[in-house]
This record gives structure tokens, sequence and C-alpha cells, in this order.
């Protein structure tokens, strides 16, 4: 009968050792599963970054250009009709499609 305790015993403790390596094994294989998933989702967002610092630099170009004496100047002449001091703004229109005869 003591032989028979020890032997049910034995077995109880080795169903309890598989169930633990079963669940380290699960424990590994889970968190492999999510360091690959982590490691895709950082090169997502390293690219993300590139892209970001990329449109940041080139909108720092454009704010300089814009800024530009320039720019100031190319647009003030074109959309507001300014001249510099001596110079004359001449106006050309078209009258051929008026209809005028």
């Amino acid at each position: 009968m003591n032989k028979i305790k020890r032997l049910i015993i034995r077995f109880l403790v080795l169903i309890m050792v598989i169930f633990f390596l079963g669940g380290v094994v699960f424990n590994v294989y889970q968190g492999s599963l999510e360091k690959r998933r982590l490691k895709q989702e950082i090169d997502q967002l390293e690219e993300e970054i590139a892209r970001a610092s990329i449109e940041k630099k080139r909108l720092k170009e454009q704010i300089e250009h814009v800024n530009s004496k320039d720019f100031i100047e190319e647009v003030a002449r074109r959309k507001l009709g300014l001249v510099k001091k001596g110079e004359m703004l001449y106006v050309i229109t078209d009258d051929r499609g008026t209809g005028g005869d």
C-alpha cells in the first residue's frame, strides 16, 4: 500500500511538473509573439518618424521661403498690384471678347 501511495504521489508530481513546464513554454511563446508584434510596431513608428522629419524639414524651408523678402515682394506685386517708388503699373485688358463693334 505504501508503494502505491508513493507511485500516486510521483505521478501527481509528474503531472504538476508537466503542467508547470507547459505554462512556462506557453508564456515564452506568447512573449515571443508579443516581442515580434512590438518590433513591427516600432519599425512602423520609426518609418513614420522619418517621414515626419522629412516633412518638417520641407515645411521649415517653405516657411523660410515665404518669409523671405523676395517672396513677400513678389506676392505684393502680383496679388496686391503694388509697385516700387518710381515704377509704373500697366494693366492690359483684352477687349476682343466684349462684342463692342
